[in-house]
């Protein structure tokens, strides 16, 4: 898994800035339906400058010739199971984009790509990624 390379309470405060968001005690708790048209904001920028997967596709470590869309949505990992907070555990992992479709650009487009936040039943938050396909 691709992480964020940051302190838990970074990303925190940084998601924060960025989405709508709540806290229950010292728990970040997130609303996930929230206006993404802003993927330069500083806060975004911010964190996309630090995931890991973000880097080693700019150093052409990875995935030659793949695409994504911009990350405009919360980080989908490591939530508590049943909850919107992030990791509770006494682990406190960081909060990371670790599910991701890449795809290789030619005769689709991509036309949306978010997370399906109501999906509580794991620790990650599933992503979809809808595209216009050219068939022949």
């Amino acid at each position: 898994n691709y992480r964020i390379d940051s302190t838990k309470d970074k990303v925190e405060e940084q998601l924060l800035r960025r989405f709508q968001v709540r806290r229950k005690g010292s728990v970040l708790a997130t609303e996930f339906h929230v206006d993404s048209s802003g993927s330069e904001d500083p806060e975004l920028r911010w964190l996309t400058d630090r995931d890991q997967l973000n880097k080693a596709r700019r150093a052409g470590h990875v995935f030659h010739g793949f695409e994504e869309g911009a990350l405009c949505f919360k980080p989908t990992f490591k939530f508590d199971k049943d909850s919107d907070a992030y990791d509770t555990s006494a682990k406190q992992r960081v909060p990371s984009w670790c599910d991701r479709v890449l795809y290789k650009p030619g005769r689709s487009e991509l036309t949306s790509y978010d997370t399906v936040g109501d999906a509580r039943h794991s620790d990650h938050r599933p992503v979809i990624a809808l595209f216009d396909v050219a068939l022949e």
